[in-house]
């Protein structure tokens, strides 16, 4: 996958729904999965994006509402710089000889 690529999870209670969207072309694959952390592992190395959005919010206006929805939502306005973004720090790992 190019670097262009936007990584968009929709939650749900027992099913996430991912978005794989290309901000070149506009193109979106989507795939349904289970709830657990080796499936987002493997959806992230799968994918290998330059970005990943997960779902914090509910988007009420529209007519329709499902996952896929959703995670295409996300996408799109991520590809439209109006998300905000939040930085996550590298890990840190105490040491033992403080």
């Amino acid at each position: 996958m190019p670097a262009d690529t936007i990584l968009a999870i929709a939650l749900g209670k027992y099913k996430w729904v991912a978005c794989t969207y290309d901000r070149a072309t506009t193109a979106a694959e989507f795939r349904t999965f289970t709830t657990s952390r080796a499936e987002v592992e493997r959806l992230v190395r799968t994918a290998c994006p330059a970005v990943v959005v997960i779902e914090a919010w509910k988007y009420k206006h529209a007519r329709r509402k499902t996952d896929r929805d959703d995670a295409l939502r996300l996408a799109q306005l991520e590809a439209l710089g109006q998300l905000p973004e939040v930085v996550v720090p590298a890990k840190w790992v105490a040491s033992g000889g403080r």
